[in-house]
């Protein structure tokens, strides 16, 4: 092309200027502005207390949950995930951890539980492309729950997804 006319024919479908493009998706379906960027925090902990992480947030590649009768809330629905697959570890003592993850992402549970419950449930495929979610660890005497909720599902919209979303746990109370 020698002049902007020339350059008209060929530029006129694309959107105008400080328009939002639909977020790209990679060949198998899964967003691509949903993999990568700097993540923060590696670790959360609650000693009596509880702790929430949601929203937009970037998953670190290994990212660590400890409470002793405590209460960790981590909701992956709007995560970014730094790496194609991340590690949760989950440590609980008489306390809880819950993983909210969206229901177009891969996921595998692998932990112990003693006289705990470890819910191994949410294991499954996503849609092609999309991250990998590793969730491990140990629950004593406390719980590990890993839920698989819509991506688009919002918390406090409609009837509460779940009983932890807005308050703590009955025993921290």
């Amino acid at each position: 092309a020698k002049t902007y006319a020339d350059l008209e024919a060929i530029t006129r479908d694309l959107p105008a200027s400080g328009a939002v493009a639909p977020a790209a998706a990679s060949a198998a379906g899964y967003p691509l502005d949903r993999v990568g960027g700097t993540p923060g925090a590696t670790f959360s902990v609650a000693i009596m207390s509880s702790v929430n992480r949601r929203g937009t947030w970037v998953v670190p590649p290994s990212y660590t949950a400890f409470t002793i009768m405590g209460w960790v809330q981590l909701d992956l629905r709007q995560a970014r995930f730094s790496q194609p697959e991340v590690t949760i570890q989950a440590y609980t003592l008489m306390g809880g951890v819950e993983i909210i993850v969206p229901d177009d992402i891969e996921v595998e549970v692998g932990g112990i539980g003693i006289m705990a419950a470890f819910d191994h449930s949410a294991n499954g495929p996503g849609v092609p492309g999309a991250p990998r979610l590793k969730v491990t660890g140990l629950a004593l005497m406390g719980s590990v729950d890993v839920k698989r909720v819509p991506a688009d599902q919002q918390p406090g919209h409609g009837r509460p997804l779940l009983s932890r979303d807005t308050q703590p746990p009955p025993e921290l109370s």
